[in-house]
């Protein structure tokens, strides 16, 4: 039997297209904490604390911002290309790489879309609204996600969010039967990362119940 593994983990089956429903919602809540970390950057942009000892007799003042997050809040320059980061002097905005991709998702669809307002708020609006169209069909969706995680993960260390790591529970999914279930710190439910079931705290415990009842009867 051939398995048909989701573009974006590279480990979990799909259930149609190409990306599993995981990462389905994993890209959702993306967009929308990139919309949320993006607004925490107005609050991060006066310096801290130098790093290193300041020399004596340096003529050159401080600069009165600093220029990554003021960057990352720069519009959206139209004419770049991908392969970001790698060869750019200072950070590129989030709304050009967010504008990037909606050019690019406009074309492949080909339907005689409009582009929306260069604003984040409304170019995450635009690409969620497309996303399941994306998943099942973008020949490049494993690098939009690629690149929306890389985001992410800029925006949380200059606005001081630490990565939440989930808790991984050993019990099977009430749904798909694959040992994916997982908790976020926190958080009042569980998720299944394969086929994305939600549990609330006491649905969990009566299903770890029927486990465990099926693996004593089976001993």
């Amino acid at each position: 039997m051939t398995e048909h593994l989701c573009v974006v983990c590279q480990r979990r089956q799909f259930d149609r297209a190409q990306v599993c429903q995981g990462d389905r919602l994993w890209l959702d809540r993306t967009l929308v904490e990139i919309v949320e970390l993006y607004a925490l950057l107005p609050a991060n942009l006066l310096p801290g604390q130098a790093h290193g000892q300041r020399v004596s007799g340096s003529r050159e003042a401080p600069l009165p911002l600093r220029v990554d997050p003021l960057d990352l809040m720069m519009p959206a320059r139209v004419g770049i290309v991908h392969d970001l980061w790698r060869d750019q002097t200072g950070q590129v905005s989030v709304a050009t790489i967010l504008d990037l991709w909606v050019r690019d998702w406009r074309d492949v669809r080909d339907r005689g879309e409009g582009l929306p307002k260069p604003t984040v708020v409304q170019l995450t609006m635009w690409l969620g609204n497309r996303l399941e169209w994306a998943c099942d069909v973008h020949p490049a969706v494993e690098e939009f996600a690629s690149e929306m995680r890389d985001l992410r993960r800029i925006l949380r260390s200059f606005v001081g969010v630490n990565e939440i790591r989930p808790e991984h529970l050993d019990v099977p999914c009430r749904r798909c039967d694959l040992l994916d279930l997982h908790r976020l710190p926190g958080e009042d439910r569980v998720e299944c990362g394969s086929c994305g079931d939600l549990l609330t705290e006491a649905e969990y415990h009566r299903w770890v119940g029927l486990v465990a009842a099926d693996v004593k009867e089976m001993a």
